[in-house]
């Protein structure tokens, strides 16, 4: 560790692992790290008059971290069974040639507080790249494993994290304190390992996948979807207009939504941001705080979603028990071409439609947002 002034630091460190888990010839790997930071206004000398700015802080930082990987993923081994003297064999390939798993990331941030510490603000932008990922890749069943362990390529994650706090009053018999933070991250696939199409990174039966490719994010989601009338679609409706219904759901003779066979992109699972804000308040001996917290976007597969809306129970499923109704989308003519839907459910037919529309195969009708605000504390002490 260095460091000049008070105001100028540098630190560097090294260190090496060896891991029997790996390959001999692979098993030492050695990662460092280095970071430095600069105190603005002690190095300048401004600011303190005043208390106008009591901090001003730069700081950069790049390191890089091993990993190594679980045991007996290198060398085929017999699992024991219940049975005496009978054994099986792993149904995941080992591989003698797994590269210890690297991530190098950079950050570079500001500390600025001001007003006598009555007012703290604190952001970051951080990068991190992981390469040579350790993970179990799905091979052909013909080659007698169901997966493979592997270096699966790279992946990138980047985000902004910012803080603030402040003091609204501060006296000797009260202090009233705020709070605040809000951080976004980002991440994709640069590359898969050789001869990998794409990262199974999980699934539910075959109701739901996240499936990642080069170029999309490791939080994707893939399932069967409603059929959508295609781009360039046009109908009449009862006024005799003709309506584009590019992207509407197409609905069966039955009054039911189609759903396709096909495997297609849902959506992003990862939230676009999450934030929290809190407050604090001192009066003498007793302290009040509140604190929440939040996410907007972001979505999963609901295996509830699909119990409460197929056993009739969910909110969704109200309309049309009383004065039936007609579900808004098209209805595909034997020529191919579109009309207005105009199927009217009874409480004869409800049921089934229900049933159909959010069938637990139809990983569309299933993946709900995730968005919430919620309370995290209140706390009351003296």
């Amino acid at each position: 560790q260095l460091s000049w002034r008070n105001a100028i630091f540098l630190d560097v460190t090294g260190r090496n692992d060896w891991s029997s888990t790996l390959p001999a010839e692979n098993r030492s790997y050695f990662y460092p790290s280095v970071s430095g930071s600069a105190i603005l206004n002690e190095l300048f000398n401004f600011g303190s008059k005043g208390g106008l700015i009591n901090l001003l802080k730069l700081r950069a930082s790049w390191a890089q971290v091993g990993h190594d990987t679980s045991p007996y993923r290198t060398k085929q081994y017999l699992n024991s069974t219940l049975f005496p003297g009978v054994v099986n064999i792993q149904d995941s390939k080992t591989n003698n040639t797994l590269l210890p798993e690297r991530v190098s990331s950079w950050e570079v941030g500001i500390d600025l507080r001001m007003l006598r510490n009555r007012l703290n603000l604190d952001m970051a932008y951080y990068n991190s790249k992981t390469t040579n990922a350790l993970a179990s890749m799905p091979v052909s069943s013909a080659s007698g494993m169901a997966s493979v362990y592997t270096n699966a390529g790279s992946i990138l994650n980047h985000g902004f994290e910012i803080q603030a706090t402040g003091t609204i009053i501060r006296s000797k018999d009260i202090r009233w304190d705020i709070s605040a933070n809000w951080s976004i991250n980002r991440n994709k696939v640069l590359e898969l390992g050789e001869d990998i199409d794409f990262w199974r990174i999980a699934n539910r039966n075959n109701y739901a996948h996240m499936y990642a490719y080069e170029g999309s994010s490791l939080t994707s989601m893939y399932g069967r979807r409603y059929k959508r009338a295609p781009e360039g679609s046009y109908a009449v409706d009862a006024s005799g207009k003709v309506i584009d219904v590019s992207g509407q759901i197409i609905y069966g003779i039955n009054g039911a939504p189609v759903i396709n066979s096909e495997i297609e992109y849902i959506g992003d699972c990862a939230p676009k941001w999450r934030g929290g804000f809190g407050t604090t308040f001192k009066w003498k001996g007793l302290k009040a705080s509140i604190k929440f917290d939040g996410k907007y976007g972001g979505h999963v597969w609901s295996e509830t979603n699909w119990v409460m809306n197929y056993r009739g129970k969910g909110i969704a499923t109200l309309e049309g028990r009383e004065g039936g109704f007609v579900p808004e989308g098209v209805m595909q003519m034997p020529d191919g071409n579109y009309k207005i839907c105009d199927y009217v459910h009874t409480s004869s037919t409800i049921k089934t439609y229900y049933q159909i529309k959010y069938a637990r195969e139809c990983t569309e009708a299933n993946f709900v947002e995730t968005s919430f605000l919620k309370l995290r504390e209140v706390r009351i002490e003296y």
